[in-house]
């Protein structure tokens, strides 16, 4: 079954901002989504993970720690998942932290943190010592955003919820 088609004032708008790429822009849209993970580098590196995981894993040439997923990988279910050793990640959501020049002694807000994708990889950029402050608005979703900065494994955030 065909996608729908896009919304005539949406296929303006980026054409007029992505000239050149917009017909390969739109062309991504013909293809199926791919699942990614990323490696909680403070417990585990990118490379020793990439050997020892259960399936076979295709690198993110634009993050360090990313990884493509294969189709039927159920890493949600797996222990290390839960141990925390990997954040479940559609790969284009890792481009904004991994475009970004961060180290340690920064002092970051994550001002959308839920449910905590954003906020693990900053912490994972920090390599040392460093402050992050994950803020969500919506009450609703600071349980998840807490469950997932502990299961990283970090002292070197917190959580608010303010507007």
């Amino acid at each position: 079954m065909a996608a729908p088609p896009l919304p005539a004032a949406y296929v303006e708008r980026m054409t007029s901002l992505l000239g050149d790429e917009a017909a390969a822009f739109f062309a991504s849209y013909d293809h199926p989504a791919r699942a990614g993970l990323r490696v909680n580098t403070s417990k585990i590196s990118a490379e020793a993970f990439q050997q020892r995981a259960p399936w076979p894993l295709e690198s993110i040439s634009w993050c360090a720690d990313g990884f493509y997923l294969p189709d039927a990988a159920p890493a949600g279910k797996h222990p290390w998942h839960a141990a925390g050793l990997y954040y479940l990640q559609e790969p284009s959501a890792m481009a904004p932290v991994a475009a970004m020049a961060l180290g340690p002694g920064l002092r970051v807000a994550d001002v959308c943190a839920a449910p905590g994708g954003k906020s693990t990889q900053i912490l994972n950029q920090f390599h040392g010592p460093g402050l992050l402050i994950a803020n969500e608005v919506v009450g609703s979703r600071i349980k998840p955003l807490g469950e997932n900065l502990e299961r990283w494994g970090t002292g070197l955030a917190v959580i608010t919820n303010q507007d």
